[in-house]
């Protein structure tokens, strides 16, 4: 069942509720109508009572609804899938082949974190190479997952590589990250950089490997406001960080397998550490 881009009568159903909370099938059918897709009252009726047949929709008295049970399943298969797919480290299939790129999208921050940790991973290990280069404008994932921040860094060191990363503030919680580093593995620099102007993307360059994360700009200013607002992370309330995990984001990951399009970042990275 594609959600994302539905095809058929029963997906775009499905897709309309999991925006909403409830709604009577006229209103399903004007919404499909505002995006120019027309059908008629008794053929929604007909692909509805299918749905509430498999167990996907609740109807409560004039309106319909996703099945919570439905709901859980399907969150429980996606974590199965994203576990088994995403977080196998050895899944190199994640990478481009040379010349090629791939692009993904994410809709919370702490999802786009985890899938960042593996893609890193996944690059040190494929790209040979001593150094992984990054430039970010706020270390804001030691705020989310604190928990992950080790094992990451472990996995890091295990495999002989070293993450070298300009951090875009040097605000006393920037500052903080470093004292999270495991030796050996994680080196944080706050001099001023060659990126300072890319306040919304977050650069990782390994090898031919490159990966550029965007920000929509709203959340990055929400990103800039909390690291200027606080001295450390145990300053901030708790309901922020719970906020900023939760919040629906658009973050787009451009991952890329070109060594002239690497180089051209490398570069600028070298040049600044002196490499």
């Amino acid at each position: 069942m594609d959600l994302v881009q539905p095809k058929t009568l029963q997906e775009l159903l499905v897709a309309l509720l999991a925006r909403t909370s409830a709604a009577p099938a006229i209103e399903l059918q004007r919404k499909m109508a505002a995006q120019k897709r027309h059908y008629s009252l008794p053929g929604i009726y007909k692909e509805l009572n299918k749905l509430r047949e498999q167990g996907v929709v609740l109807k409560q008295g004039k309106e319909f609804r996703l099945s919570l049970t439905w709901v859980l399943n399907l969150l429980e298969m996606a974590d199965v899938m994203y576990e088994s797919q995403v977080g196998n480290l050895t899944n190199h299939s994640l990478l481009p082949p040379p010349d090629t790129s791939y692009t993904f999208n994410f809709h919370t921050l702490p999802r786009l974190d985890d899938f960042w940790i593996h893609i890193i991973v996944l690059m040190t290990q494929a790209s040979k190479s001593r150094y992984l280069y990054q430039w970010i404008p706020h270390p804001w994932f030691h705020l989310i997952q604190v928990d992950k921040t080790r094992p990451f860094q472990e996995a890091i060191k295990a495999g002989g590589g070293i993450v070298k990363s300009i951090i875009g503030g040097e605000t006393s919680l920037d500052i903080e990250s470093s004292q999270r580093t495991l030796p050996g593995s994680y080196e944080f620099f706050y001099a001023q950089g060659p990126f300072e102007g890319e306040r919304q993307q977050y650069i990782s360059v390994s090898g031919n490997y490159l990966m550029v994360i965007k920000l929509d700009l709203p959340t990055a200013q929400i990103i800039d406001g909390i690291y200027n607002s606080y001295a450390s992370a145990l300053a901030i309330p708790t309901s922020e960080i719970t906020l900023l995990a939760r919040m629906k984001i658009k973050g787009k990951v451009r991952i890329s397998n070109s060594g002239r399009t690497a180089e051209k970042y490398l570069k600028k990275f070298r040049d600044y550490f002196g490499d």
